[in-house]
């Protein structure tokens, strides 16, 4: 009690505050460990029980996260200053709170430039395809996040549009020598290129052995294509897709006044599959009815079927049987033919009762006129026909009645019309025009004389 008869409260003693700051020791470097010391703080209050909370400053902002007595500089506190700034209770409960100079600013991590280099696969010849691989490649810096880019070159030089892993090398490149630069940023943030070996100097693509197939009747060459095949990585695909995968040394062909240009030609699913045939334009009906391929492959005549429907581009499958085979092949030479021409008269036989039509191609064996469709005149009396027949590139005719040798004879055609009516046609369905009058060659040998032998009177 004190003379006014009242309690004496303990007085709090003031606060003496702390001197001093933290330091921190280490280099002011993206990827170093800072460490900070509390040495240089002075507390009169007492510091035998002290703990000391942390907490990093990069420009005077904390970092989150950082509250530890070292930390490990990252790329976001590049061209920053750091600090720290240290938080305790002395021994007599006063609440401190000191923070560091500040370092120089941040310095970027050296770079520890990638070794190795990606390396080539493949056969350097026109039509194969190459393959680039960064296996060997490895940074110090880490990869672990890397995104790699490729440009592929020729002689030293770029190539146009070669900038996938993958390379299908063409005419142009025939001759050179091919490398690959590979370019990527590493996982601290520098930029890495490398480029491989080169490769032997591109040979050229071995010429075809498949020549060109004989035409016949109305047939002519409108297309000859050098396919070097390739194959879609992780699809069931094989052949040229332009900017895509394989070449092809001619893209362009026409058909009458219309020109066409080939997207893609691909044989589908290994060895089963159809050939799919993309144009950038459709055809007309006529043009896909008198169009067939060649693949060079066991004799086989491809035909078209109906297109799928228009999108970017058209696509169209070619009908094969048994499909076509190119899971191991590299090239293939292609022959695209158009008969738009009709079957042409060459010669008209007869001999007896039968009048042999022969024209200038194969015919289509499953289109057999009506006898109706055929007139033949024997001097100026018309013959009746009992039959007809077609095989080959002939139509025969069976006529009722054998002609004579020395007989005159002359046939006619009218080209049968309307639904269901068949006329002739070579395999194409081009329609031999109407005639008439045409001139029949008689073969019809002239009868032999009674040769009995008669005796004596």
């Amino acid at each position: 009690m004190n003379g006014n008869g009242t309690r004496n409260e303990p007085q709090e003693e003031p606060n003496s505050p702390a001197a001093g700051r933290p330091t921190i020791s280490g280099t002011a470097q993206v990827g170093e460990a800072l460490t900070a010391s509390t040495s240089g703080i002075s507390d009169s209050d007492g510091l035998v029980n002290v703990s000391y909370a942390y907490q990093w400053l990069a420009d005077g902002l904390d970092i989150s996260g950082a509250n530890a007595a070292s930390y490990t500089l990252t790329p976001t506190e590049e061209g920053k200053t750091i600090g720290v700034r240290v938080s305790f209770t002395d021994d007599a409960g006063h609440t401190e709170s000191l923070t560091s100079v500040a370092t120089a600013a941040v310095a970027p991590r050296p770079n520890t430039p990638a070794s190795g280099q990606p390396t080539i696969s493949g056969t350097a010849r026109v039509g194969e395809q190459l393959t680039s691989s960064t296996s060997a490649i490895s940074d110090a810096d880490g990869l672990s996040n890397v995104s790699y880019a490729y440009q592929w070159l020729a002689d030293g030089a770029a190539i146009a549009t070669a900038d996938s892993q993958y390379y299908t090398l063409t005419s142009a490149e025939q001759g050179k020598v091919i490398r690959v630069r590979v370019s990527f940023t590493d996982d601290a943030g520098n930029p890495e290129s490398a480029t491989s070996a080169a490769t032997a100097a591109v040979a050229a693509r071995p010429s075809s052995s498949c020549p060109a197939p004989a035409l016949t009747g109305g047939a002519v060459l409108v297309w000859t294509g050098q396919l070097g095949i390739a194959k879609w990585p992780g699809n069931e695909y094989y052949g040229f897709g332009h900017n895509v995968r394989g070449t092809l040394d001619n893209r362009a062909f026409t058909l009458g006044s219309n020109e066409y240009l080939i997207d893609h030609l691909t044989q589908r699913d290994g060895s089963t599959g159809p050939l799919l045939f993309s144009l950038e334009s459709i055809l007309t009906e006529d043009e896909k009815r008198t169009v067939v391929l060649h693949p060079c492959e066991d004799g086989k005549q491809l035909r078209l079927s109906d297109a799928s429907a228009p999108s970017k581009h058209q696509t169209y499958r070619w009908n094969s049987t048994g499909g076509l085979d190119w899971t191991a092949e590299t090239e293939r030479t292609l022959y695209l033919i158009q008969d738009a021409a009709p079957p042409q008269l060459t010669a008209a036989t007869v001999n007896g009762t039968t009048l042999t039509l022969t024209f200038s191609e194969p015919l289509d064996e499953n289109a057999t006129p009506a006898v109706a469709a055929f007139a033949v005149t024997v001097g100026t009396d018309s013959r009746a026909i009992n039959a007809v027949d077609v095989a080959g590139s002939v139509v025969t005719l069976t006529l009722s009645s054998a002609i004579s040798a020395g007989d005159t004879v002359t046939v006619g055609y009218t080209m049968p019309t309307g639904s269901g009516a068949q006329a002739i046609q070579d395999t194409f369905g081009n329609k031999t025009a109407s005639f008439s009058n045409e001139t029949v060659q008689n073969a019809t040998p002239p009868s032999q004389p009674d040769n009995q032998s008669r005796g004596d009177p």
